[in-house]
């Protein structure tokens, strides 16, 4: 009885760890291959692309389009002062997320947040822009 029980709950603890996918994008390293799938994301919302970011998103701009057009959204994870610091330093943007995203009337507005925090990316912000359709990927900065 022992001995069934223990090949059972080997064979339960196996198949779960296999069975657990990881995300994509384990390291900022990774995240040049957002670009290269970006077919499993297009067209969906963007809450599906973050749940395969690992590495803590820190940064955010969102630049509205026209009225009900297609706005660009920037995702960095360097907080924003590292952000502004590294690129005065070596003359060169650290990698960055670049998405052209159906804004669906989503109305995003740092100047209503905390002086210093405008462009900090917190968990309002996943679920707000999680709802956007993603049009367009491209990965800026990432050699």
């Amino acid at each position: 009885m022992k001995i069934l029980f223990k090949t059972f709950l080997f064979l339960f603890v196996s198949l779960t760890a296999f069975s657990c996918k990881a995300q994509l994008v384990q390291t900022v390293d990774d995240v040049k291959k957002l670009e290269v799938n970006k077919d499993r994301f297009i067209g969906k919302p963007l809450s599906s692309l973050f749940k395969e970011i690992k590495p803590e998103i820190k940064r955010v701009r969102f630049v509205p389009g026209p009225q009900g057009g297609l706005g660009t959204l920037y995702l960095s994870f360097l907080p924003d002062s590292s952000f502004r610091k590294s690129s005065e330093k070596n003359g060169k943007s650290p990698v960055e997320i670049r998405m052209r995203v159906d804004q669906h009337g989503i109305n995003w507005d740092p100047s209503t947040r905390p002086q210093g925090h405008r462009f900090d990316f917190t968990k309002e912000d996943e679920e707000t822009f999680g709802k956007m359709t993603l049009v367009q990927i491209k990965i800026n900065n990432a050699d």
